[in-house]
């Protein structure tokens, strides 16, 4: 303590070429100490002390793993490999595909599929394998007895615990509205694009090519007003519009690539003045310019054709706001689109994420809705 009063109390008697040293040597003890902070956060990790780190950071966050870094998967021809950083190969067999995450590793040839653990590569036995999703630290499986999640310990479970999200307000957005002018009698679309705080552009564009005597005309949603952005669960289908007429319905579509601009004509304004300076007499030369100006507009008007991908003939068609799966509904049956637009579904029921149990055509089935393959068994 007393080295320290002394110090500072006769610091501005130092001279400057002192001073100069002095922070030179403090600059050059914080350098050394960040370095020394950086070496122990970047710690690199052998093959030793890798397995028992991940399987630690598998009990915990699951988004934590070194494994998941450590193996890389390498293409051969058709076939892939997985190898250390070092080009090892941790398995000597190529396969048609192989998945990693944080905890676990997917193989597949030949339609069968493997799954080891990454902090020990451990091989997971669960028989009579038909599909194999990552789940949060967990798994979701598609077997012969039906769909099921497993945890961590592979264990069974119901579900896992719900994750509360936080979604960023001040993202780049889009943002589409549905109106309707009663004077003109004609349906548009508004569509604006930005951060927080303001749009930075926007576009209205009236439909041409609409059915007569529609009743209602929305989202697939339902709804007038939706937004696209990284915040989205799922896609709104922004270009897919619901016809509802009579009773039934439809879907249309539009794309904006095909929109049309009417051709701004200019406009004379008075004329002004410009003046110039004699090279000469030093006089001062007016000139009467004609000066063509725009009207000032911060929206862009224009027109766009809609045109028809399901004709106005089912009884209802609705995207659900959990999954984005588009329903079709139609004599009591169901279809999905684009996939299934044929409402063959007696049963659609969800048990996991991805597969939903189905009775098509009196078999009783499982649906993965990631690729729309259908098992039966």
């Amino acid at each position: 303590m007393t080295m320290s009063c002394v110090y500072y109390g006769v610091g501005k008697h130092l001279n400057k070429t002192t001073r100069m040293k002095v922070n030179q040597i403090l600059t050059m003890k914080l350098f050394l100490l960040f370095l020394i902070c950086l070496t122990n956060c970047n710690a690199v990790y052998s093959q030793k002390t890798l397995h028992p780190l991940s399987f630690k950071a598998n009990q915990g966050n699951y988004n934590d793993s070194y494994g998941e870094y450590y193996y890389h998967i390498e293409k051969e021809e058709n076939k892939y490999k997985l190898t250390t950083q070092k080009g090892e190969y941790i398995f000597q067999e190529a396969f048609d595909t192989i998945v990693k995450n944080a905890h676990f590793i997917k193989t597949l040839r030949d339609n069968t599929i493997s799954i080891y653990r990454i902090d020990n590569l451990e091989r997971i036995e669960i028989p009579n394998t038909k599909q194999v999703y990552f789940a949060r630290n967990g798994l979701e499986v598609l077997t012969n007895e039906g769909a099921q999640y497993f945890d961590n310990s592979i264990t069974k479970v119901d579900n896992f615990p719900k994750l509360d999200l936080f979604t960023c307000g001040t993202v780049y957005s889009k943002r589409y509205k549905l109106k309707y002018n009663e004077k003109t009698k004609m349906h548009s679309i508004e569509l604006s694009e930005g951060h927080f705080g303001g749009m930075r552009s926007e576009t209205v564009l009236e439909f041409i090519g609409l059915p007569d005597n529609i009743e209602t005309l929305t989202f697939l949603n339902g709804k007038k007003y939706i937004s696209k952005s990284v915040n989205n669960t799922y896609n709104p289908y922004p270009n897919l519009i619901k016809i509802v007429k009579e009773g039934k319905s439809g879907i249309y579509s539009y794309h904006l690539d095909k929109a049309r601009f009417p051709v701004k004509e200019k406009i004379k304004a008075k004329e002004k003045y410009a003046y110039d300076i004699d090279a000469v007499t030093g006089n001062t030369i007016f000139i009467q310019i004609p000066i063509p100006v725009e009207p000032i507009s911060f929206i862009k008007k224009g027109s766009v054709k809609l045109q028809e991908i399901l004709s106005i003939n089912y009884n209802q068609i609705q995207q659900n706001e959990y999954n984005g799966l588009i329903y079709l509904y139609k004599n009591n049956q169901v279809g999905i689109y684009p996939n299934h637009i044929s409402t063959n579904f007696i049963l659609f029921k969800k048990k996991t994420t991805s597969f939903y149990e189905i009775i098509k055509n009196n078999k009783k089935g499982w649906l993965d809705i990631k690729n729309f393959e259908e098992y039966y068994f």
